[in-house]
């Protein structure tokens, strides 16, 4: 796939996904918050219970809002990083296969090791999943690229059925019109 379709495919599975598990964490967060801050006042009536819930159904969906949004972006920012790092690391080697995913996979789960400063531990697990994902993606894509009949410099994957490519010749006919041909038609 090429790299804005690819770049702009994830970005938006990322947000998507993102949006959808912050939101759902967010909300139920601002719900407990809402709870715990006006546990001391209860409502005594009806009427009064009609504006607890409903004051906090709107906190409720104003705290998934802000918190899926948050995620959303945040997961963008780091499927960027890794697209876009595999993009160079593809363009440095002058192939693509599945050695510049793993490359990207492991670069991008050590910035994010550093940027939330990680415990060692936490590093290590993160760089092993990172590596895992990298291999298992990388994999997927050159099978993917073999198959469709595109991986043609991929030797790891040399058993599996290739599709031929399809040639399309185009033929263009220039077709000059006289008086005479005019007056025939």
């Amino acid at each position: 796939m090429h790299f804005p379709a690819l770049f702009l495919l994830s970005n938006i599975f990322a947000f998507s996904t993102g949006s959808l598990l912050g939101s759902a964490l967010g909300g139920k967060r601002a719900n407990l918050r809402f709870i715990a801050e006006n546990s001391h006042r209860k409502p005594k009536s009806q009427a009064g219970w009609y504006l607890y819930h409903k004051s906090k159904n709107y906190a409720t969906m104003l705290g998934a809002v802000k918190e899926g949004t948050k995620s959303g972006l945040r997961l963008c920012g780091w499927v960027s990083v890794f697209v876009v790092s595999e993009g160079c690391v593809d363009r440095v080697r002058g192939r693509v296969d599945a050695v510049g995913t793993v490359v990207a996979a492991g670069a991008t789960a050590g910035a994010f090791s550093l940027w939330n400063r990680l415990s060692y531990a936490m590093t290590v697990r993160t760089a092993k999943q990172g590596l895992a994902l990298g291999i298992g993606f990388g994999v997927l894509q050159d099978v993917l690229r073999v198959v469709k009949g595109e991986g043609d410099d991929i030797k790891y994957l040399s058993w599996l059925p290739r599709r031929k490519p399809e040639v399309i010749v185009e033929t263009h006919k220039t077709t000059s019109t006289t008086p005479a041909t005019e007056a025939k038609v």
